[in-house]
């Protein structure tokens, strides 16, 4: 996982946001490990994509 934080940071910095880079990218890996787990888990898919939509 630090291989992709270290990318995630990298194209974070890239857009020049305002938000520590380093914030953002934990925060993003953090709902999208969460979100990968409780697909794993459900047997709706379509729930997924709302959470992604009000995570945006």
């Amino acid at each position: 996982m630090k291989p992709i934080r270290r990318l995630l940071i990298s194209n974070i910095e890239t857009e020049k946001t305002t938000m520590n880079a380093s914030g953002l990218a934990d925060m993003a890996m953090t709902f999208f490990s969460g979100l990968s787990i409780e697909q794993n888990l459900a047997t709706n898919s379509q729930s997924g994509f709302k959470r992604i939509e009000v995570f945006m």
